[in-house]
């Protein structure tokens, strides 16, 4: 399957193809140990998520949404999934993960404001992005369009009309403000949460 690259300079192209092809390598090579692109992925439990909030109380207050989404994404039976920066926390067993940092022993370190991604088109049932969309500043359509190379939907969550200060890129989003990200419609969208600590959650086909 073929990766499409960016118009760049000869030498980023091929540093790009080489770093493409050594992730291709290595997930060869991880699959046999273990399902990094599984196709028996299975969403999270209460249980589990109680776990989290045991070893990091970060994660108190957010089944509600956290819960939504997997609703929403499980309507869809989605076999494989990739999520972006999941922080701690994926919310499938077994899904693949890409994040700049190494929350998770698992996942894959690339910035997703850079493109390529290290996956070819279409691997993915379902992309997930939950509540980091907002971090990608200047950089969200990039983002979405290769969340949608290498996924068949994608399901984005955003704070919704929170009225945090202006500047930690928090404050003020709206379902317009998703749609200039995305550049796309929306074939579901659910809002979730008490007003004024509000998440939206988008889902595309």
């Amino acid at each position: 399957e073929s990766i499409h690259l960016p118009r760049k300079s000869s030498s980023r192209r091929k540093d790009l193809l080489r770093q493409v092809n050594a992730y291709a390598v290595e997930g060869q090579h991880r699959r046999k140990a273990n399902p990094l692109y599984s196709i028996n992925v299975k969403p999270i439990t209460h249980d589990d998520y109680l776990q989290a909030i045991a070893s990091d109380p970060y994660f108190a207050g957010r089944w509600q949404y956290y819960e939504r989404a997997i609703q929403m994404a499980q309507v869809h039976a989605p076999k494989s999934v990739l999520e972006v920066g999941p922080y701690k926390l994926p919310l499938y067993h077994d899904s693949a993960i890409l994040d700049a940092h190494h929350h998770i022993a698992e996942a894959i370190i690339h910035d997703a404001r850079e493109s390529p991604w290290p996956f070819a088109d279409q691997l993915f049932d379902l992309g997930m992005a939950l509540q980091v969309f907002e971090h990608f500043t200047g950089q969200q359509r990039l983002v979405f369009a290769e969340m949608f190379r290498v996924c068949k939907s994608v399901l984005v969550s955003i704070p919704y009309k929170w009225k945090q200060s202006p500047s930690d890129g928090h404050a003020g989003l709206t379902l317009e403000t998703l749609a200039d990200w995305t550049g796309r419609e929306f074939n579901e969208v659910q809002i979730v949460g008490p007003i004024g600590r509000q998440r939206a959650l988008a889902f595309y086909l």
